[in-house]
């Protein structure tokens, strides 16, 4: 009897669809990648020495994948014997997928360290898990290699579960943790644009580690359940995945403050409620909406366009165009709503950053607040003060 025809559509269709997939979204790296670094050129030394690393790493994996491919069809095109084994080309990938997930998820736990106040034990738990699975991924190329032939990988399945499963529990606590710190955050403050900022920066963390964790959880099962190879069509493509989460949660950053800054207008004006107007020290705004009253002892303030003033020297002019951000100003005591009318500042000459006059009013207190820039995206800003020139009496400002 003649022996039965190998099933060439499991044999050769998972890695054939896994290589034109590992292409495709090396397209989607590179075109990220150019937006990144010629967008986000003032990002911290790490973050770009992180990317360009990542997509050095794509690239190599994306080669190892066709040459993979080229190798089992082309070469042994009439040795259908070497459709049975797998060589080190294909095993490369699974250290270089952990590898490409562990600088993710690692840069993902610094991100819920951050937000959660700097609590160290779910970050802690989130590199553990990240940390097992590259561990195991590597293994995965060092065993599979040694064992050469498909069908005695099932002698190490425990090792490739680890490596995918380790890696879905990361991507499912960096995603729970983060929506679930935003929303406290965001339940926490009384800014409608704070709300609408941190909403869609919860969007974007699901949006990003949603469709990695499914893509990673269908590689698994397909691994698990099913006697086929057709979990490769998926593993191919999965560095690019993660790697692309990083890449569209940085560049996001510029779409996010622009949907914010678009949004401002709609904030305050005629209808808003409010007393008067207020000015930041240093900062000279129009078309700014009255401050109002969140709460006893709570105000807030908008400044829709503002300029930035900087000190100037004789025959210097002013430069502008940076907008302001909403403040929160917190009282130690309370004060009237109806003493609370502030007059705009009048046109500036000259800024002087250690004093600034401005014309008392005879029975209306005037505040003045003064505004301090983050020194970096993880510092809370520190107190300043807050003084009534009516009553000279010191107060104090608490910008979040």
């Amino acid at each position: 009897m003649s022996q039965a025809a190998p099933d060439y559509n499991d044999l050769i269709g998972p890695f054939l669809i896994g290589a034109f997939l590992d292409v495709f979204f090396l397209g989607i790296v590179m075109l990220q990648s150019h937006s990144y670094f010629r967008k986000c050129q003032e990002d911290k030394k790490l973050y770009q020495y992180s990317v360009a690393f990542l997509y050095l790493v794509a690239v190599l994996h994306t080669t190892t994948a066709c040459y993979s491919t080229y190798e089992r069809f082309v070469l042994n095109y009439a040795n259908p014997e070497f459709l049975l084994v797998a060589g080190w080309s294909f095993t490369t990938g699974a250290s270089l997928t952990g590898i490409t997930a562990f600088i993710v998820q690692s840069w993902y736990a610094y991100r819920v360290y951050v937000v959660s106040g700097r609590k160290k034990l779910l970050p802690a738990v989130i590199l553990l898990f990240s940390f097992a699975s590259v561990g195991f991924s590597i293994a995965c190329t060092v065993v599979g290699t040694h064992l050469k032939y498909f069908p005695r990988f099932v002698e190490f399945t425990y090792g490739v579960l680890i490596w995918l499963y380790g890696s879905i529990a990361a991507d499912i606590l960096i995603t729970v943790s983060l929506v679930f710190y935003l929303r406290k955050a965001s339940e926490r403050t009384e800014f409608h644009e704070t709300r609408s900022l941190l909403g869609l920066i919860a969007a974007n963390v699901v949006e990003n580690n949603l469709l990695t964790m499914i893509w990673a959880c269908i590689d698994a099962i397909l691994f698990q359940a099913s006697k086929t190879a057709w979990h490769v069509a998926m593993n191919d493509s999965l560095s690019k995945i993660y790697f692309l989460s990083l890449l569209t949660s940085l560049n996001a950053r510029r779409r996010i403050s622009s949907d914010v800054q678009r949004r401002r207008p709609s904030l305050g004006g005629p209808s808003s409620p409010g007393m008067g107007r207020s000015t930041l020290t240093g900062q000279q705004t129009r078309n700014t909406p009255a401050p109002v009253a969140l709460a006893q002892g709570l105000i807030r303030t908008v400044s829709r366009v503002s300029e930035r003033l900087v000190p100037l020297g004789q025959g210097e002019k002013a430069k502008g165009g940076t907008l302001s951000t909403p403040i929160e100003v917190s009282l130690t005591r309370e004060i009237s709503t109806s003493e609370m009318i502030i007059e705009p500042e009048p046109e500036f000459e000259r800024y002087n950053r250690s004093s600034l006059q401005r014309p008392k009013a005879a029975t209306t207190p005037t505040l003045k607040l003064q505004e301090i820039p983050f020194r970096n995206d993880s510092d809370r800003l520190s107190s300043s003060s807050l003084r009534d020139s009516g009553s000279q009496s010191s107060e104090k400002l608490a910008i979040l």
